[in-house]
């Protein structure tokens, strides 16, 4: 099969996130990726894509998008397949690279063996069981450990997942549609995921789960009917806390609020938030940067962050947003560089070159500036709810001695 070249399968990449794209659009994502090659380039790379069999044209003109021809998935699988005939010990090989995989890693593999070649779930007797791994022979494998399942739950924990995660949506008065916004996740991956979540793995189950505001037991036994290890709080907070928390941002119906970490790992969110950056035209889905993910990883890694951070002036976002979010990641660091969650923001930062470059450029701007992280002047920002651009001012307090922070965008009007 074709190889794909670097600036090939970065320009596959965009279009397998979000297609059909064109190329003014492709381009700005890869820009945003730190990448800066120019129209003609991209412009040219496409065709070629075309022409390979990788790429499909629609339209014509300024209507002329692209989409992939082949799946992401059937793509990196002709790969692995390649790679697979061409070792000439191919069993063995398999075998080492299954050993060498994370549990986390496993745990995905096991959910992508049970779904048929399409991404749909295949059916019951065709699924491959999640103690396929310890197949593999034990002096590779190792001996498996058992899983902890419900008893009586003969479909793996799904069904009995499925009906308590159905019940808290309903608790808390948010639908399916609300839910699919704030992870941002197309219709049909939530729905999957919400039928079969014991299928899923501890990260992805992590993050269907914590929208749904479960007490930290619940969350526990939740991840345990599922197998895996309870992870520890993500803030740090008491449950009670966090209940008390929720119901006073719920309270404001215009302005919103949302708690994070001082990781910058959203925990916490009000109506207005979510509506206020749902998932759409100005927000596109991101696998990672949606806001209500990671406010940080939104400002840093959204491509277009800027349509609703700024009102679609890149000049305002960088010296209103990104330059002051990237000052007060710079304290927090000085504060807080031993914690987990912020080492893992600046490792994210770290691995986008034009991100980490703006960082070492901070003390810079704060003297030419002044220090206007901790300010509170008016940021230009654009409010999808009324489909029109305004001010806003940003009020945030750190909670004393806990670790989260509470910020809310106090609108001018």
């Amino acid at each position: 099969m074709n190889r794909l070249g670097p600036l090939e399968l970065a320009i596959m990449q965009c279009l397998w996130d979000a297609a059909p794209s064109s190329i003014p659009a492709v381009r700005a994502t890869l820009r945003g990726q730190g990448r800066a090659p120019a129209y003609s380039t991209v412009q040219t790379v496409m065709n070629r894509l075309v022409t390979k069999g990788f790429l499909v044209r629609e339209g014509a003109g300024r209507a002329l998008r692209y989409r992939p021809a082949r799946t992401h998935p059937e793509y990196a699988g002709g790969v692995l397949r390649e790679a697979w005939e061409a070792t000439g010990c191919s069993a063995p090989a398999l075998a080492r690279l299954l050993a060498g995989l994370t549990e986390e890693q496993r745990g995905a593999l096991d959910a992508e063996a049970e779904r048929g070649p399409d991404g749909l779930l295949a059916a019951p007797d065709a699924a491959v069981p999640r103690t396929a791994r310890a197949r593999l022979p034990s002096d590779v494998a190792g001996p498996a450990a058992p899983a902890e399942r419900y008893p009586e739950d003969s479909d793996g924990g799904n069904g009995l997942l499925a009906d308590i995660l159905q019940q808290q949506l309903r608790d808390i008065g948010m639908t399916r549609k609300q839910l699919g916004e704030e992870l941002g996740l197309h219709p049909a991956t939530l729905r999957r995921r919400l039928a079969r979540p014991a299928d899923l793995d501890a990260g992805r189950l992590a993050a269907l789960i914590r929208p749904l505001r479960f007490g930290a037991e619940t969350r526990a036994t939740v991840h345990r009917l599922a197998g895996h290890q309870p992870p520890p709080d993500p803030a740090g907070e008491p449950a009670p806390e966090l209940a008390v928390y929720q119901r006073q941002i719920d309270a404001d119906p215009y302005n919103p609020q949302v708690y994070y970490t001082l990781g910058w790992e959203v925990v916490l969110t009000n109506q207005a938030f979510r509506d206020f950056f749902r998932a759409g035209a100005h927000v596109p889905r991101h696998a990672t940067a949606m806001p209500t993910q990671s406010t940080l990883g939104y400002i840093t890694e959204h491509p277009y962050a800027y349509q609703v951070l700024g009102s679609g002036s890149r000049q305002d976002f960088h010296d209103y947003w990104l330059m002051v979010a990237l000052a007060q990641f710079a304290a927090t660091w000085k504060q807080h560089s031993a914690r987990p969650d912020v080492r893992r923001m600046r490792a994210r930062l770290m691995a986008r070159r034009k991100i980490w470059r703006a960082l070492q450029s901070v003390p810079d701007f704060i003297r030419e500036h002044g220090d206007i992280a901790v300010g509170t002047a008016p940021r230009p920002i654009f409010d999808q709810r009324t489909n029109r651009a305004t001010s806003v001012q940003l009020v945030t307090e750190e909670h004393p001695g806990g670790s989260l922070q509470h910020c809310t965008f106090m609108l001018a009007d």
